[in-house]
């Protein structure tokens, strides 16, 4: 399987390895092994739960 990773996307990897050290392959990897392990309400409450997350912290800025 190829997935072409945008650019903007490509970006935000490579700052998430410069500040944790966390390949950008294997990041991918594990986002993969997550979504894959919920069933559809689940992500949505996730997604849900991350929009929350970071627009408390655009607030905090």
């Amino acid at each position: 399987m190829l997935i072409v990773i945008p650019k903007h996307l490509q970006q935000r990897l490579r700052n998430i390895e410069a500040e944790e050290g966390i390949p950008p392959n294997d990041f991918v990897c594990q986002a993969l092994e997550v979504w894959t392990n919920t069933d559809a309400e689940m992500r949505k409450s996730i997604a849900l739960n991350v929009m929350r997350w970071k627009l408390q912290s655009i607030k905090r800025q």
